[in-house]
Order: C-alpha cells, then structure tokens, then sequence
C-alpha cells in the first residue's frame, strides 16, 4: 500500500512553480530543501511540477525531470492538515483582520482545531460537508488568499498542538444525509421516515421521467 509520500506523487494536484532562494510556495506555504536549491543553481527560471495531497499540506512533491521528490515544509507545519482546514482558516483570518490580512500561523491553528472539535474536518476529509470543493477549486481560492502575503521560515511556530479530527455523527453511516444547514443532524425519526416514505410513493408514477436535479453521477 502507497505511503503518504507516494499517494502525492501520483494523486496530487499540480502546479507549476519557479524555484526561488525560499524554495517552491504553494498555498501561502515555503517549502525547501538543499537538493531543490541545487536545482535552482542550474536553472532559475525553469517552471518545476509541483503537487500537494489535499489531507496533507506538510509536503509537497517536485518533479525533477528524474522522478518526484519530497519537499518538507518550512514553517513547522505538522502533518495531516487538509487543504480544505487550511483554506477555512485563512477565511477565518481575512474575517478577523480583513482581507489579505497578514499571515497568522498560532490564529490559523486556533481556527483549525475549532473546526476539529466541532467535526467540521472530518466531515470535509470524508467529502460530506458543504465547504468542500474539487481540489483542483479549493487550491486555485487558497493560492488567491494568500497571494503576495505567504508565510516564510521566520513565522515557523514549533510547537503546534492539533485536536485529532474526530465526527461526532457520520451521516453517511446511516445512508442519510440531513437537510443542508450549517450542521449536520441526527437520522430521521421514525415519523420523518414514513412521511418521507409516503411523498416518495405519491409521486413516483409522475415522475419517472423526471431528470436528476443533482446531474450525473461522476
């Protein structure tokens, strides 16, 4: 089974980035390393493929013409924070201190473990919350939230205390998904589940030929 390393080399979304003297920056993140460096000595100007994991923002991946390498990041970010967190919580900062705020690494995490605790994160790696985006979507919005103010080794905080990303109810589990609000709820009653029932065999004669109002399933 392909490690978290590996899952990025091959599943990740890519961009093109130009290596600088901080390395490569992809969502407001620096990432470095000696061998990317080296690569820059021998070509400045050359646009290098770059992927990121969506559940794992710590390290990315440099194509370099002889296969992909794994770049840590250089601000201490620990492992297992999802693009989607990150996004949320950059939103959170622009709200705060208003758009384009500068950076705030210690506000992002505070916002980043508000959502874990609610079970926001969770329901976002799983793919069953209403702030989830193709991934290709949400990293073009984080790059804008973060252009021309990304983070850099001076704002590295080394001691990050994350909550474990945990869903206190799973929709899913119960092959029900509630109304859309701003929570998730509970399975339907018994009662909800018999008038839910009843509407559907109402109809079901006039509307076989009905069109999806959700398209295609991809």
């Amino acid at each position: 089974m392909p490690g978290r390393h590996e899952k990025r080399h091959i599943f990740g979304v890519t961009k093109k980035r130009i290596i600088d003297s901080a390395g490569v920056t992809v969502h407001g993140i620096p990432y470095n390393s000696d061998v990317l460096q080296t690569l820059r000595r021998k070509d400045g100007s050359k646009e290098y493929p770059v992927r990121t994991h969506r559940n794992d923002l710590s390290a990315v991946s440099v194509y370099t013409g002889e296969g992909w390498l794994t770049v840590e990041n250089r601000i201490g970010m620990p492992t297992n924070i999802s693009l989607a967190e990150w996004y949320l919580a950059k939103q959170d900062l622009n709200r705060r201190n208003g758009v384009k705020s500068e950076a705030n690494l210690p506000i992002m995490y505070e916002a980043i473990n508000v959502m874990r605790r609610a079970g926001t994160s969770a329901a976002m790696r799983a793919g069953i919350s209403l702030h989830t985006l193709r991934p290709e979507e949400i990293s073009h919005a984080t790059d804008q939230l973060f252009e021309g103010r990304p983070f850099t080794e001076e704002d590295t905080v080394n001691e990050v205390e994350l909550h474990d990303d945990e869903i206190a109810y799973d929709p899913l589990h119960d092959g029900y998904v509630g109304p859309q609000g701003g929570e998730f709820v509970g399975p339907p009653t018994s009662e909800e589940t018999q008038e839910s029932t009843s509407e559907t065999d109402a109809s079901s004669d006039n509307n076989d030929d009905e069109p999806s109002h959700f398209g295609e399933i991809e």
